[in-house]
């Protein structure tokens, strides 16, 4: 996948968060793309395993990187007893399979206003920035990791 070079520009921008997987290699394969395409975004502390919804504000901008599903991140070979085992592709061979999504501007258009309270600060429409989100994320999702809690606010980027 070709990353073009406004997302490039908008995945460097202050106000983007970068969400990206937490499993082991691909977490370990993307941050590496990171490292050499977007090393502002790991320099200033914005990329993220997890998204806190609480956090949120408005003007920011989400996007994900990961690897593209459709391939896979290591090889199975067979070795010298007979035995079939997996061994991590290339970093060359992987940069050309991550994937970068299109920006989620956190804006008036999905932002829950409070009209009886003008001047209190307000939050995301949950709802509708998960939409949009996750309509950029395909085929992942963001889904809570904290179900239990009575409101739920932790979100990890999860395979469909």
């Amino acid at each position: 996948m070709s990353v073009e070079a406004k997302q490039l520009e908008t995945l460097n921008d202050k106000n983007t968060i970068v969400i990206i997987p937490d499993v082991q290699l691909e977490h370990k394969v993307v941050m590496e793309w990171l490292k050499q395409n977007a090393p502002k975004t790991l320099k200033e502390g914005r990329v993220f395993t997890e998204l806190d919804t609480n956090t949120l504000t408005r003007g920011t901008s989400i996007m994900a990187v990961f690897h593209d599903p459709d391939y896979n991140l290591v090889e199975y070979v067979t070795n010298n007893a007979g035995n079939t085992v997996h061994v991590p592709r290339k970093q060359a061979e992987l940069k050309d399979e991550i994937i970068v999504t299109q920006p989620v501007k956190l804006d008036d258009s999905n932002w829950a206003l409070d009209p009886d309270r003008p001047m209190r600060a307000t939050r995301p429409n949950t709802n509708k920035f998960l939409n949009q989100l996750n309509a950029t994320l395909m085929p992942k999702r963001m889904e809570y990791c904290d179900k239990g809690e009575k409101k739920p606010s932790l979100m990890k980027l999860e395979p469909m």
